[in-house]
């Protein structure tokens, strides 16, 4: 059977229009993988963020803590300074 438009078999059409379909299909699993690598590198980073917020708010509490220690030293009021940690 041939095609009345084309010279071609009538079963070429058919299969260059599935190859089309699987290429769409790989184009678009491609496209889903690479915007969920994205949304983990984004996610990644936040936490990272978040991270060195948390360290450097603990490095400036500790920062304060000392600053109250020197300037209680200099008034020659000496006490002891309990640190918690939770």
């Amino acid at each position: 059977m041939r095609c009345y438009l084309c010279p071609l078999p009538i079963h070429v059409p058919r299969l260059l229009m599935l190859l089309f379909l699987l290429l769409l299909f790989v184009v678009a699993v491609a496209a889903a993988v690479v915007v969920a690598v994205a949304a983990a590198v984004v996610a990644v980073a936040a936490v990272v963020a978040a991270g060195e917020t948390v360290v450097a708010a603990e490095v400036d509490a500790e920062i304060a803590v000392a600053a109250e220690v020197d300037a209680a030293a200099a008034f020659g009021n000496e006490f002891e300074v309990v640190e918690t940690f939770v």
